[in-house]
């Protein structure tokens, strides 16, 4: 992956991260990233997967948060929250 593709990335989860917490004050986003590694840690289909990306981030939990669960929780939120937001339907 290159250095703008990674930026990129970055910068999307941030905005996103702020987008929830701004417009649909999500206050137990840090609740909701454990329990989507969880989540993550427990899909039977694939686990192997997740384990080796895991001890690819040193099996770290702020890591892993930060750079697998917080991205894929907050992409999957914010499409929710805005297929179902009549104020944002309306723009």
């Amino acid at each position: 992956m290159s250095q703008a593709q990674l930026e990129k990335k970055v910068t999307d989860y941030l905005r996103n991260s702020q987008a929830l917490e701004d417009y649909w004050k999500t206050a137990s986003y840090c609740r909701a990233v454990a329990a989507e590694m969880e989540r993550m840690g427990s899909t039977r289909n694939s686990q192997t997967c997740y384990a080796e990306l895991f001890e690819a981030l040193g099996n770290d939990p702020f890591v892993i948060a930060e750079c697998l669960a917080g991205p894929a929780l907050s992409e999957r939120l914010l499409r929710n929250f805005y297929a179902h937001d009549q104020d944002f339907m309306a723009i």
